[in-house]
This record gives structure tokens, C-alpha cells and sequence, in this order.
């Protein structure tokens, strides 16, 4: 595999985004994945996106993606952005394609005056949590509460 580079994700990257976004989330077992490429169009390009993301090419093909937002951390009283996926494909794990994209939105964090960068894996993540022992701090008896669907439509009524 030739070298890979990072880039900020364009406009015309959003199908092989969306491929990516749904292979990672059948890989963790969530098969209601929802996320395409008009989502990504919606949401993830132009002045009134609500997340970036970093791509890595390699040999002319996307072989990864970082998406992320901004976000506060109050335990370290810093800006910073939340990491919301990090997925490179199987082919292209090992060539450095996670490790660059990570820290290509760590420096994005930086340029925006924050100086933490956080995400959340599932339990039985396991190369995932190989992988980001070796570059972070892992919380131990952290959970993650979602209110989506019904649950925060009711939350959102009050």
C-alpha cells in the first residue's frame, strides 16, 4: 500500500464516507445504521455542518475517516472535540492511517484553542482498545446514556 495522507473530507468523498460509517457500525453489531450519504451532505459539509472530517487516501481510494466535533471537557476545563468515529478499513489497518487521523484532529483541536480530544469505544471493542491504549487515557467506570428516537423526543417535550 502506497503512503497514506490526510485531508479535510469533501463533498464528493460522502459515498465512500457513508460506506465506511456503515461497515463500522455492522463491525460493533448496530444494524439499524442510518447514515448516507446525503446525510453526510446534510450534516458534515459547508458553513452550518455539525461535525468535520479528516479522510486517509491511500493508492487513490479512502481507506479511512475521523469524524469529530467541538466539545467541552469541564474535568480538564478545556475546549476540545469529541471524536465520534475513527474507522480505517481492515486492508489499511497497520499502516499508521488511525494514528495519523487522530492526530490530524488533535492539531484541528489545537487550532481552535482546545487541548483534549475524547470518544467512547464499546466493551467488546478490543481492537479498538488496543489500538487507543497506546495513545490515551482510558476512565474506568464510565457509562454513556443516548437519548434518541422516543427517548428524546419525550425528553425534548419536557
Amino acid at each position: 500500500m502506497a503512503d497514506v495522507t490526510i485531508r479535510d473530507a469533501a463533498e464528493a468523498d460522502a459515498v465512500a464516507i457513508a460506506e465506511m460509517v456503515v461497515a463500522l457500525n455492522r463491525g460493533l453489531g448496530w444494524e439499524t445504521c442510518t447514515f448516507d450519504a446525503a446525510t453526510f451532505r446534510r450534516d458534515g459539509v459547508g458553513s452550518e455542518r455539525w461535525f468535520d472530517t479528516f479522510v486517509a487516501e491511500a493508492d487513490g481510494d479512502l481507506v479511512g475517516y475521523a469524524m469529530f466535533h467541538r466539545s467541552y471537557d469541564t474535568e480538564h476545563a478545556s475546549r476540545g472535540s469529541y471524536l465520534t468515529d475513527l474507522y480505517v478499513i481492515p486492508r489499511a489497518r497497520g499502516t499508521g492511517a488511525g494514528r495519523r487521523l487522530l492526530s490530524a484532529v488533535a492539531a484541528r483541536t489545537r487550532d481552535w484553542g482546545g487541548d483534549v480530544v475524547w470518544w467512547v469505544t464499546t466493551e467488546d471493542n478490543e481492537i479498538g482498545k488496543r489500538f487507543y491504549r497506546r495513545l490515551a487515557r482510558h476512565v474506568p467506570g464510565v457509562e454513556i446514556w443516548v437519548a434518541a428516537g422516543e427517548d428524546f423526543d419525550a425528553l425534548a417535550s419536557g
